[in-house]
């Protein structure tokens, strides 16, 4: 068991993966062959996250990935939040970030009832780095929220209109499975970073090779998978 702090000092997350490896050659955020990432062997290897953020507000989610094949399942689940009960009620789960193997070999989001996939497709046997910004200001394209991929540091298309997302003040979060035990993820995930703004292009791209800022409030979640 591997246990790893959130940037919340009074929350613990309890790792259900003991594969905390070596990268090879290129590594993020640097070029160094002492680099380590999770590997998610595809079958039953996840880990359970405590309730971080709510996706109806803003946020950015950012990670590093290498994959050379696929799990069991036509998807290999990033990030998804489950079903949650403030006040009583029903908050629905949601799959926040999700790697689509059939029919198109490319990632989604599925958070208000629609799929919205980057048009980039999956690259294998490759470090890519992957970021997601979800947008609910006025100032915005559409008036209900956008999302923004953003591919290698770039910006990735158009702003895609995702109106009216579900709340969910309470769901917990998993890492490389969804919320039936299935989906698993099979790969190398290093350097996942929640945020609870929208980082800019210019952030991002600084993200890319850099630490993160500890000083940073905005920052909810940093596992570099370096101890």
């Amino acid at each position: 068991m591997i246990y790893r702090l959130l940037k919340y000092s009074y929350l613990f997350i309890f790792f259900l993966i003991s594969n905390l490896i070596y990268s090879q050659g290129y590594c993020p955020p640097s070029v160094d062959e002492s680099n380590r990432a999770l590997e998610f062997d595809g079958i039953n290897d996840f880990v359970d996250l405590p309730y971080i953020f709510n996706p109806n507000e803003d946020f950015t989610i950012s990670f590093w990935y290498y994959k050379d094949t696929w799990g069991t399942s036509p998807t290999d689940i990033v990030l998804c939040q489950r079903t949650g009960n403030l006040g009583g009620g029903t908050e629905p789960g949601m799959t926040i970030v999700a790697q689509d193997f059939n029919p198109n070999r490319r990632h989604r989001t599925f958070m208000n009832g629609n799929n919205r996939y980057m048009l980039q497709g999956i690259e294998q046997k490759k470090w890519t780095h992957i970021a997601l910004v979800h947008d609910t200001s006025g100032g915005s394209t559409y008036v209900n929220g956008e999302l923004q991929w953003y591919y290698n540091g770039i910006k990735h298309g158009k702003p895609v209109n995702v109106g009216n997302t579900k709340s969910n003040n309470d769901g917990t979060f998993i890492i490389g499975k969804n919320r039936q035990s299935a989906a698993f993820y099979k790969g190398l995930i290093d350097e996942f970073r929640i945020w609870n703004t929208t980082r800019t292009s210019a952030q991002i791209q600084s993200d890319l090779h850099n630490d993160a800022d500890p000083t940073d409030t905005s920052l909810l979640v940093h596992f570099n998978m370096e101890t």
